[in-house]
């Protein structure tokens, strides 16, 4: 959770019986592998086995480790937009090299979704009595 209490969801995409999903998930790895996991079959573990996307029509293969970040990056749509040189960069591991750069090292990333992202406020929502359970 962002330190103002806010955090980003995406309604979940994943098809099943060409039918989407629609549950509301936190847009990280981790969240989407769990969301994953325990709502559409998948097993841990196995991480070399192949897989299908089944995120809307994308049908990509890919090996099981690789599906959460497929995810985040490709439709989600995440970006890290440094502030130090306002530069796009699509992955968090590309951004952290990227900040150690002369000018980007404090500057610190914003990070971007596409549209369809919302943004909650959860400090709010746990105020009014709702509780908070990972997807």
């Amino acid at each position: 959770m962002a330190p103002d209490g806010k955090i980003t969801v995406h309604q979940c995409r994943w098809e099943e019986d060409l039918s989407p999903c629609h549950l509301w998930i936190k847009g990280d790895k981790s969240c989407i592998n769990t969301h994953i996991q325990k709502w559409h079959g998948g097993k841990p573990g196995g991480d070399k086995l192949e897989v299908v996307c089944r995120w809307s029509t994308c049908q990509k293969k890919m090996l099981k480790e690789s599906i959460s970040r497929h995810v985040v990056t490709r439709h989600l749509g995440e970006k890290w937009k440094c502030q130090g040189c306002k530069e796009e960069i699509v992955r968090k591991d590309a951004y952290e090299r990227h900040a150690s750069k002369e000018g980007c090292r404090d500057a610190g990333a914003l990070i971007m979704y596409y549209a369809n992202a919302r943004m909650i406020d959860a400090r709010a929502a746990l105020a009014e009595g709702g509780g908070y359970a990972d997807a």
